[in-house]
């Protein structure tokens, strides 16, 4: 199963998580699950949590959470149900879903960007407020990098199964929570929300990039 998800995972585009795990000689195979399962809770999940964390000055009549689950979760859902049909054309045209991955994500982050620049939201941005956003983002990051890896040794997990839980349990899918902003949070907010978004997904991409190259060269093949 290891090898055959394996395969999957050098053959199709994957998030950065999985691919990170790759480099750092892991379990790609329990980070493909992981990654998957992570996005899918966190499009349940989170809605809820806005919800009840802010009430519905954030999601009017829980309208959010609704939108959430129509427009990110069914498709997920009707996608899955198809792929007994679809899988197989879709595999053998790898070139076209590459195109339609990235060309959505691209899609995703013009609108969050030309949203935060319609919302006027740059012209409030200096240098001190990206600096001390910037540190949030990293403080943030560092903190869920070091509880994942201490749990993973306190739960007596093997360093391959460590590795998934830094890497997947600290990265954070920008596809989804854009869409995600954008539909739980009025216009003018959802711009705002998005810029500190965009950079955590810069940082930890740079750090977990970093992170996995590294686990990677220090540790023999396989663990």
């Amino acid at each position: 199963l290891s090898r055959g998800l394996g395969d999957v995972y050098k053959r199709q585009t994957v998030q950065s998580s999985v691919a990170m795990t790759g480099v750092a000689r892991g379990n790609v195979a329990a980070a493909i699950s992981g990654a998957t399962i992570s996005n899918v809770a966190g499009m349940l999940l989170t809605p809820l949590l806005v919800l009840l964390l802010m009430g519905e000055s954030a999601t009017p009549g829980g309208g959010g959470v609704r939108a959430v689950l129509v427009q990110l979760l069914l498709p997920f859902a009707v996608g899955q149900a198809l792929q007994r049909w679809t899988g197989p054309w879709l595999r053998a045209h790898r070139v076209l879903t590459l195109l339609v991955d990235r060309g959505t994500i691209l899609i995703v982050v013009f609108s969050a960007v030309t949203a935060a620049t319609a919302a006027g939201v740059w012209s409030a941005v200096t240098p001190w407020s990206v600096a001390a956003l910037a540190f949030a983002c990293l403080t943030l990051l560092g903190v869920m990098l070091a509880a994942t890896w201490w749990v993973g040794g306190r739960l007596g997990l093997p360093t391959a199964d460590r590795v998934v839980l830094l890497l997947c349990g600290s990265n954070k899918s920008l596809a989804t929570g854009l869409p995600m902003a954008g539909v739980l949070f009025p216009a003018a907010t959802a711009a705002t929300v998005a810029v500190p978004v965009i950079l955590f997904h810069q940082l930890q991409l740079v750090l977990g990039a970093i992170i996995a190259r590294r686990i990677g060269r220090d540790s023999p093949a396989g663990y």
